[in-house]
């Protein structure tokens, strides 16, 4: 446990840097959204590509909120059950001591 909190410490530890394993069907929605955006991209000029910037900019800043949000969450359940999980006897039953 400790080696964790040092790596962390240390500034080792990322886990929002993760790489996109190739030929999975993740990658391939990847790619997808890549050659659409760079065509569309193409397409438009002037108000409407700074428009869709402006729209992919704030997509990705949303998006990166909400992965924050669901990664927190998930840490603090994996607490709370890691807590409850070693928590003081509150059943019905007692160990035998």
């Amino acid at each position: 446990m400790r080696s964790t909190i040092e790596e962390l410490y240390y500034g080792n530890l990322n886990p929002s840097v993760k790489l996109i394993r190739p030929q999975t069907a993740y990658a391939r929605k990847v790619e997808r959204m890549s050659d659409c955006e760079t065509k569309l991209m193409e397409l438009l000029d002037g108000k409407e590509l700074s428009l869709f910037a402006d729209f992919s900019a704030l997509y990705n800043e949303i998006d990166a909120e909400g992965s924050l949000e669901a990664f927190v969450n998930g840490f603090r359940l994996g607490a709370r059950l890691a807590f409850e999980a070693l928590g003081s006897g509150d059943g019905c039953l007692a160990d035998i001591v």
